[in-house]
């Protein structure tokens, strides 16, 4: 018989059994004590909420439903409250691991459904099963992302103790295993649809954020135990990693959602107090989350990436010549170099001082030995490190200034430790530079001394002491503390004073709605008026903000004003209300309302007096005067003139931009801030950089605070999404890590863009290269096909350039291009046109939007002026003329190779003409007939789609490790035309875009290929996944998300056998958007492809927020890869980048062998192209 498995026996952690066992111990009974307090408010708000809706119900029926839910579930709250407690207490007392964990769970919901089948119809079971799961799962997801930092604390310590509490999932104090318990719970409650799904909104709304208080008292029971290592950067609990790519089960993603705000960390219920003890602020600038830990090391990507870029230089200068050891210098000698280079430093005073180049000419004045390539290399990551943060938006310019001043004391440490950035064991200098640029929010004077003291200690002491660097973090310590408190206090402050401001406003507001309602439009009399204002009006403020406008005062007093109208209008009578009230009563009630609010002894006898001749008719209510309360003077008459200006000009800004679909997108950007939001406000005079440090409940009202805590902007969200639409706020990536880390992104970002730059551009002109503009023409034909355009392609030919190239010799051909390709720029700069060297004397240009009258204009102006250029070289004059060939392409264009054939053709026949010429490529009849070819793509589509009239291919994608042979598959999609005929992919997919047929399409995919990997699961159960192409069109269909997981749920398709892929230019389209779709596939364990990095939008930034599993490197780079250097670099470059970020690459276009070998020399781990696999049907697997 197994042994029964108990906390005892699975103690395998570093600490001793005695010391575990107490600490579970506490653990157990802070969950114990927590999980009633669950219970009770959960319960308590589903009775307040369901008898809100009994109230608003439209008919007895489902009034009565109400009603019979609340009955169940207060007679279920005991039990329910007994289950989950037990369920959570069972994990303590008997931990189970995760697979155990999910048999039980997989059990539990097996049961239920036999059960609801015996009622009701399966496919009724499977839809309320479905969608319960799904809501259980994205309150999972919601509580990981609020409280991740504290998870990994306790995943870290717990899974000490036991082991399987290292999986968040397994561990008995996480959201994951507290929300399972819950519904299991609550399974046993018969409830509608409707009612559950409300059950959990609520446990969304009112119990997550009681985790917070859990894990602020269990994180702090482990600390006070003493036993546990400190959990810094530098102590990480090895993951496993899985070569399987079997996804586990229950994984949602940890990235930071930019989902809708209902799901948003931050979005936790206004405290009942002015600011309870537990209120979300901001992370205090002073201070650093813990770093999340990648695969690889930044530090290492930016040295692979920065030897690529020296090296690919080097090649294309000719700089192959060697040097021997005892040709360089010595290190001590380098240091001495730069040892000589303080003087100038410190006169200097924190301007910057060009280190690197200045210790290189001193090198070469003192002897003719060289500093070596890897300390130059070195020295130039500190000078770019420095460079990155000096572009730092965050930093305020006394930070800048004092790390200026630390550079050349970085070289020194940079040339000692040439992997002084490596972020599994960083040099200290890193920390003391993360700690100065917290402490640029210093605002007093002597805390900015003791700085510039510690800068001048480490520049003075660090050649005699290294060590120097560890007292200057000591020193700097209690001044970090220091501004954390004093920024935490303002931000509480500023917290506490919003919330008093949003309750007035509302209290403010419900008085206003209540008298626009009454008093709208009508003629008041004026003892009515004077009672209202002001002192009326000031006691139902005071009521709402007391009692609530569900009180029973609030009541009273608002029925005092209607009895008192009725009176006074002629054409009522009081006596016929329900609600009737004496006069003696009523006039009782008014004094006592006045005097509760201490109202004016000299106003107020005056008051009552007119009220008691009105009260007891001893003056007719026909001679009274009167106070017009016009529609839109109400909130004037009352002293709310504020309020109701903010309500108008938020209305005046939406309807403005109702129409404006831009406005529209960065109102939904807006709305998406939440707490600890990084802003840069860019005004007329310096940028200023704030935190979101409140939101109201409607998330209609933003409240900043500068880098210090104090209040810097209180802006609507209409407000602040017309600033993000002008440019005048900007919001701020990366805020929350560590300067030198963002520094050392910036660093990667940018050589990769160096090196993309140098692969798509040409050398000596700095144009565009013919690779590069082939990819643009490519873009400029697809827009022409969409938006039915005329776009231009030229090409110019110089015609005396190798009279000169002979004359005057390489350079002087070489200056001669450099002028042209500045001339063409400067003619084509207002068309934003592109300008490409196209190989030696030929020039290429591209005009979107450029019809023949304007072309010809145009070029006639760009020959013009090459006549009229005058090149001058070692005293020679030379004269120039150009040709040039003009083709229009337009949505009838077949081609990329048709354009530049065309375009070159209509070049050669100028030249041919005479030279100096312009000729224009005429179309012929055979360009209409294949119009009429795209035109019926549509149809053909259409009837595929009615007929089923395609075919579903695959290819493979093979790891290129020869020790793992792991291979997934890409699934294509094939349609044929009535004789079973394929039509080519480019064509029809172009015709799909612009008659919007891809959203079928991507959808007619997806339900074949999930059926056909359904009903054949164990024939491909030895395989991968397969990866599924979506197109932007379906990325952005309301109903796509809803779609995808309707057919994982009917098939029962295990999410790990898919991928799907999406390219760049969809995911940048509506980064949002897409951000939540895949957070939302990845919580069921579905991965992602990003299709064609390396070109376009490829950015650092942007990819750290995409959580992508594979990267597909764009085949531009890979197909010529063996013959360019360029293109070799920039595949390392991007692999690097990839594998920094913990993502596995996949290169394209693998034509053969020797492609192959060059990618996995460089590290890539996947392969996909004829010499890996060719397409083939996927019936072919079954096979």
């Amino acid at each position: 018989m197994p042994e029964k498995k108990t906390s005892a026996t699975l103690l395998r952690g570093k600490l001793k059994p005695v010391d575990a066992r107490k600490i579970i111990a506490l653990l157990r009974k802070a969950a114990s004590q927590i999980i009633p307090e669950m219970s009770q408010t959960i319960f308590s708000h589903m009775d307040t909420e369901l008898l809100e809706l009994a109230k608003v119900a439209e008919s007895n029926t489902e009034q009565s439903e109400y009603f019979e839910a609340m009955s169940s579930l207060e007679k279920a709250k005991k039990q329910v409250s007994q289950d989950f407690l037990k369920e959570i207490l069972s994990q303590f007392d008997e931990p189970r691991n995760l697979e155990e964990l999910i048999k039980e769970r997989k059990k539990k919901t097996e049961a239920r459904k036999e059960q609801s089948q015996e009622q009701v119809k399966l496919s009724l079971v499977n839809t309320e099963e479905f969608e319960a799961w799904l809501a259980v799962e994205n309150t999972i997801s919601r509580g990981e992302r609020m409280y991740e930092k504290f998870l990994f604390e306790l995943t870290q310590r717990m899974g000490m103790m036991v082991p399987s509490w290292k999986n968040k999932n397994a561990n008995p104090l996480s959201t994951t295993v507290f929300t399972y318990a819950f519904d299991h719970a609550m399974h046993k409650v018969d409830l509608s649809k409707e009612i559950r799904q409300r059950v959990y909104s609520g446990y969304e709304l009112k119990v997550l954020p009681l985790f917070q208080k859990l894990y602020i008292s269990t994180t702090g029971l482990m600390e006070d135990a003493g036993v546990f290592p400190k959990l810094d950067e530098d102590y990480v609990s090895p993951m496993p990693v899985d070569l399987s790519d079997k996804a586990k089960p229950h994984s949602p993603s940890k990235r930071r959602s930019f989902s809708s705000s209902r799901h948003r960390p931050d979005a936790q219920p206004e405290p009942a107090g002015p600011l309870a003890s537990d209120d979300r602020v901001p992370v205090a600038p002073f201070q650093h989350p813990k770093k999340i830990l990648r695969t690889n090391d930044v530090g290492a990507a930016i040295k692979n990436i920065y030897s690529s870029v020296r090296e690919l230089m080097a090649v294309k200068d000719g700089q192959t010549e060697a040097y021997s050891d005892d040709e360089y210098l010595e290190l001590d000698e380098v240091q001495d170099l730069l040892s000589a280079l303080e003087g100038e430093m410190h006169e200097a005073n924190g301007a910057r001082m060009p280190v690197r180049q200045r210790l290189l000419e001193n090198a070469s004045r003192a002897g003719e030995r060289r500093v070596d390539p890897a300390t130059v290399q070195t020295l130039e990551v500190v000078e770019n490190l420095i460079d990155s943060i000096e572009d730092d938006a965050l930093l305020m310019d006394n930070t800048k200034n004092w790390i200026r001043k630390l550079e050349l004391t970085l070289d020194k440490v940079a040339a000692n430790n040439g992997d002084f950035l490596n972020e599994n064991n960083p040099h200290r200098s890193l920390d003391v530079i993360n700690q100065i640029a917290l402490l640029g929010g210093a605002g007093s004077n002597s805390a900015r001394r003791v700085v510039d003291e510690i800068i001048d200690e480490i520049n003075s002491n660090y050649d005699a002491d290294p060590e120097v660097f560890d007292r200057a973090l000591t020193e700097m310590q209690p001044l970090v503390d220091q501004l954390n408190r004093a920024f935490t206090g303002n931000v509480q402050r500023t917290v506490k004073a919003s919330l008093g401001q949003q309750t007035l406003r509302n209290a403010q507001r419900a008085v206003l709605s209540e008298m626009d309602e009454r008093y709208a439009g009508r003629e008041v009399p004026e003892v009515l008026y004077k009672l209202l204002m002001p002192g009326w009006r000031n006691l139902l403020v005071n009521t709402h903000l007391r009692e609530g406008h569900e009180s029973v005062e609030w009541q009273k007093h608002v029925q005092t004003l209607d009895q008192l109208f009725q009176y006074v209008d002629k054409d009522s009578d009081p006596k016929a209300s329900p609600d009737y009230m004496p006069p003696e009563s009523l006039l009782q009630h008014i004094e006592s309302g006045l005097d509760s609010i201490a109202y004016e002894p000299g106003q107020r006898i005056p008051l009552i007096n007119s009220l008691k001749q009105v009260l007891f008719g001893d003056k007719p209510v026909s001679e009274m005067p009167t106070v017009a309360f016009n529609q839109n003077t109400i909130a004037e008459k009352l002293g709310f003139e504020d309020v109701s200006a903010q309500e108008e000009a938020r209305r005046v800004l939406r309807e403005q931009n109702e129409a404006d679909a831009l406005w529209q997108r960065c109102f939904d950007r807006a709305q998406r801030l939440h707490v600890g939001t990084w802003v840069e406000f860019r005004t007329e005079q310096e940028p200023e950089i704030s935190i979101v440090a409140w939101v109201n409940t409607d998330e209609t009202r933003f409240v900043f605070v500068t880098q210090r805590g104090v209040k810097s902007n209180d802006i609507s969200v209409e407000g602040l999404a017309t600033m993000i639409h002008l440019g005048q706020v900007r919001i701020l990536e990366e805020p929350d890590i560590p300067v030198t880390e963002r520094a050392s992104h910036r660093m990667l970002q940018n050589m990769h863009n160096q090196l993309t730059h140098q692969a798509t551009h040409d050398d000596l002109t700095g144009l565009i290269n013919r690779k590069e503009f082939s990819k643009e023409l490519k873009s400029a034909l697809d827009v022409a096909k969409r938006n039915d355009s005329i776009n231009l392609c030229a090409t110019l030919d110089l015609d005396q350039f190798k009279v000169i190239n002979t004359a005057g010799g390489p350079a002087a051909g070489d200056r001669l291009l450099i002028t042209v390709a500045r001339m063409l720029e400067d003619k084509v700069r207002t068309f934003g046109a592109k300008v490409a060297r196209l190989g030696g004397d030929e020039f290429g240009l591209l005009v979107n939007d450029c019809g023949p009258e304007v072309g010809a204009a145009l070029s006639k102006e760009i020959l013009d002026s090459v006549k009229a250029l005058r090149f001058e070289w070692e005293g020679d004059v030379f004269s120039l003329t150009a040709s040039i060939g003009l083709y229009y392409m337009h949505k009838d264009t077949d081609s990329v190779n048709r354009i530049v054939s065309s375009a070159d053709a209509s070049c050669i026949a100028a030249k041919e003409a005479g030279r100096g010429r312009i000729h224009v490529f005429k179309e012929d009849d055979i360009e209409m007939s294949h119009h009429q070819e795209v035109m019926e793509f549509v149809s053909h589509i259409d009837k595929a789609l009615d007929e089923n009239r395609f075919e579903l291919n695959c290819q493979k994608i093979q790891s290129i490790d020869a020790t793992f042979g792991y291979c997934h598959y890409e699934v294509l999609l094939t349609v044929l035309d009535d004789n079973d005929t394929p039509l080519q992919p480019q064509d029809f997919i172009i015709a799909a875009e612009k008659f919007n047929r891809m959203g079928a399409l991507d959808r007619w995919v997806i339900r074949n290929t999930f059926k056909f990997i359904a009903d054949n699961i164990l024939k491909l159960d030895h395989l991968g996944m397969f990866a599924i192409n979506i197109s932007g069109n379906s990325l952005t269909e309301d109903d796509f998300m809803e779609f995808v997981l309707e057919q994982f749920n009917e098939l029962r398709l295990p999410p790990s056998k898919i991928c799907f892929e999406i390219t760049e230019t969809a995911a940048i389209g509506r980064l949002e958007d897409v951000i939540e779709f895949m957070e939302r596939m990845k919580i069921i364990g579905v991965r992602f492809s990003l299709d064609d990095f390396g070109t376009g939008f490829s950015s650092y930034s942007y990819l750290r927020n995409l959580p992508v599993d594979y990267l597909k490197i764009d085949g531009i780079f890979v197909k010529d890869i063996k013959n360019n250097p360029s293109d070799y670099a920039v595949v390392k470059s991007i692999n690097e980048i990839g594998h920094c970020m913990g993502k596995k690459t996949i290169a394209e276009f693998v034509e053969d062998e020797e492609t192959l070998e060059i990618l996995r020399e460089i590290g890539v781990d996947y392969a996909q192209g004829w010499g890996v696999g060719k397409k083939m049907p996927i019936t072919e697997l079954l096979n």
